[in-house]
This record gives C-alpha cells, structure tokens and sequence, in this order.
C-alpha cells in the first residue's frame, strides 16, 4: 500500500493480510491510497534488486543497481555500502547493463523508453528469477545525487558522471516539438 506524492519509501507499507489493510491505511497521511499486487522481485540468488536508468535525449544509461534483503529497495538503504559483493554487483551492472539484464531487459527497456518518448526520466526496475523486467516506475523528475567522496564509491562516479555530463549538455531546444 503506498500514499501517492510521497518517494523514497514513505508511507509505502506491505501489508500482509486484509485484517492488517485498515490498521496500516489509517497510519497513512492521506485520504487516496494505492493498493499494488505485490510480485516477486527476487532474483536467483534470493535478493531484491532495484536498478535505476536515467534516459537522456532518448539513450538509456546505467546509474545504480541496489541490491537488499527487504522487499522496499532503495540505494540510501540497500545493502551497499557495508557490502563489497553487492558494490561489484552494482560495478558491473555500471560496466555492462546488458550482460547483466540481458537481451530481453535491455528489449523490455528500449520499449519503455519508445514508449516514452522523454528527453529526460528515470526508470526504477527489477530483473526477476526468471530474466522478466519488473517495471517499478518511470518518470520525469528523477533526481541526481550527488556521490559520497569516499573512495568505495569510486567505481559509481564514471556513470554518475556520464549521466550527468549528458544532462548538462543536452540541447533541449534542438529538439522538435
């Protein structure tokens, strides 16, 4: 269950049961509320992923991929930065998107992003057990943030970069309307 207009994993609850859905909805902030199947995520190994792709003038580029034992993934809370296999796990998601999602991922996302057609979004996914894309979410008001200067992070900031240097030199008004 999540409140809508709130992110990073705020008032996104799982609720277990529907005994459980009236006590969850009435610690929520707002009168909507969405109710989301939830589908498993997991991949072989039995962990929940999160990739994120930023789309800039159209071309997708890896940002991050979060790797955690809980269902809510985020970067910030995920199982990085105490995991040296899961920053590899990320690093080679950062080197070679499509060796790690595959044919059909890299497929699946380049339907997404025609389906699209934005100049700028971010798109947060899964790659299940079985090689499917699980769409999370895509929009246009995905944030860039900025990397912590400690060193383990040093393998993020060629991609960070390259999106962000990608973003500052896109000419929005060279493109038609």
């Amino acid at each position: 269950m999540r409140a809508p207009g709130f992110h990073t994993g705020r008032h996104f609850v799982r609720v277990e049961d529907p005994q459980a859905l009236a006590a969850a909805a009435s610690e929520f902030p707002a009168d909507e509320l969405c109710l989301i199947e939830e589908l498993d995520a997991r991949d072989r190994e039995g962990f929940f992923r999160k990739c994120r792709v930023m789309i800039i003038d159209r071309k997708i580029y890896p940002l991050h991929l979060a790797i955690s034992q809980d269902w809510k993934v985020h970067y910030f809370r995920a199982d990085m930065a105490g995991s040296a296999e899961n920053r590899a796990k990320d690093a080679a998601f950062l080197d070679d998107m499509a060796g790690v999602i595959g044919p059909r991922g890299m497929a699946a996302l380049g339907r997404i992003n025609e389906t699209l057609d934005l100049d700028y979004c971010g798109i947060d996914f899964a790659v299940n057990r079985d090689g499917d894309i699980l769409f999370f979410e895509a929009n246009a008001t995905m944030v860039l943030v900025p990397l912590s200067q400690e060193q383990k992070w040093d393998y993020r900031r060629p991609a960070f970069d390259r999106v962000f240097s990608r973003y500052t030199r896109c000419s929005w008004s060279d493109r038609p309307s």
